[in-house]
């Protein structure tokens, strides 16, 4: 199920996204788009690119997903999991993995775009504040 979505030539990815749904798949690779960020999907267990800064856990992906888990928040990133809003046991599961934030399916489609914004277009520290000008 590899394959990468690449909008900046970049070859580092910035979302890394555990998703076999190609309608999810569709709809984040449209997405990161939009934001000019570059997606890669993979399978649980393959390597976690370097460059990951947010994960996309869809519940529902055969296969152990918990290591990629820690794996994306032990170099910083968040991680996001999407599920069947009845499915408590995997949203348990998520949330012990340490994933930020565990979303309904229907939710998770409703605030893609902002949650990729949110997380993915915050200012660098290292970017001064502009101040607004005294009125």
């Amino acid at each position: 199920m590899t394959g990468v979505t690449s909008n900046h030539g970049s070859q580092q990815p910035t979302v890394v996204a555990w998703i076999s749904d190609l309608y999810f798949m569709s709809m984040v690779a449209t997405a990161a788009r939009r934001l000019s960020v570059s997606v890669v999907f993979i399978n649980p267990g393959d390597p976690v690119p370097d460059g990951a800064r947010l994960g996309l856990l869809d519940l529902q992906i055969e296969g152990p997903w918990e290591n990629d888990v820690r794996s994306v928040r032990e170099r910083g990133g968040v991680v996001i999991a999407f599920g069947p809003h009845v499915d408590l046991d995997s949203r348990a599961r998520a949330r012990h993995a340490g994933c930020s934030r565990v979303l309904a399916k229907s939710r998770f489609r409703t605030e893609l775009p902002d949650l990729l914004a949110s997380c993915l277009c915050e200012p660098s520290p290292s970017t001064p504040a502009t101040a607004s000008p005294p009125a």
